[in-house]
């Protein structure tokens, strides 16, 4: 009986040794906590930044800016999807929404803080741009796709611009004629069923558009569409090969 016992416990001790080697060695993609620290915009708004470093980073780094009423954590999945590809990932709140409400929430903001979100792209592209040798892609939705694709034109480290669901205007920021001045690498994803963003991509070169048909999806919902979430990360890999 104490020989079998004995059996027993080095089987249990075994497998338990094999359990968590493997947590080790396999570790889940999405188990990563990112770092998260706080940069003060040029109008002196504390701004909540979340950066998922990979193991061995390409040299390339991702932001995301996110739409109205949203916040940083949402991109939580395809952030770890990208770390997990070696890609460094910045993620972070809008002034008024998520931890950067250190003067108050979006709905109480003055109408000038809009247009000065700018600020707040502006300041995290100036940080990750240090320690991305190779460059950096803006993921930007709704108001977040104006923001990136007007940022994004203005700084060199900026090589490639994914928007998904830009509009002519909103709240007063403008992208003018940008649709069809941009040079840099870019791809507008918009649902054929969000009248005003869906037009808004005809000021496009429709090579760069793709429609998820049969959708009225905005901004941050496209990302539930596998075809337009593969479209994504298969753009970010060809855009800089690898």
């Amino acid at each position: 009986m104490l020989r079998n016992n004995s059996f027993f416990i080095i089987l249990f001790l075994l497998a338990l040794t094999l359990f968590f080697l493997s947590q080790l060695v396999f570790k889940p993609k999405g188990s990563y906590l990112p770092e998260v620290f706080y940069l003060n915009s040029s109008d002196s708004w504390q701004i909540a930044v979340s950066r998922y470093l990979p193991d061995n980073p390409n040299g390339y780094s991702v932001i995301f800016i996110h739409s109205l009423n949203s916040n940083r954590n949402f991109y939580d999945s395809i952030a770890q999807d990208l770390r997990y590809l070696n890609f460094t990932v910045y993620t972070f709140d809008l002034r008024g929404h998520g931890e950067s409400i250190t003067k108050g929430v979006w709905q109480k903001i003055e109408p000038e803080d809009f247009q000065n979100m700018a600020f707040d792209l502006r300041v995290v592209i100036e940080h990750a741009q240090k320690t991305s040798p190779k460059g950096l892609i803006l993921i930007g939705s709704s108001i977040g796709a104006n923001l990136a694709l007007i940022q994004g034109s203005l700084y060199d480290s900026v090589i490639g611009l994914i928007i998904l669901s830009p509009g002519r205007t909103y709240r007063g920021i403008s992208i003018g004629e940008l649709p069809t001045t941009l040079s840099k690498p870019h791809m507008v994803i918009v649902s054929d069923g969000d009248t005003y963003s869906y037009e808004t991509s005809f000021l496009f070169n429709k090579q760069n558009v793709f429609v998820v048909h049969g959708s009225s999806a905005h901004g941050e919902n496209l990302y539930y569409n596998r075809e337009a979430y593969q479209k994504m990360l298969s753009f970010v890999q060809q855009l800089t090969g690898e």
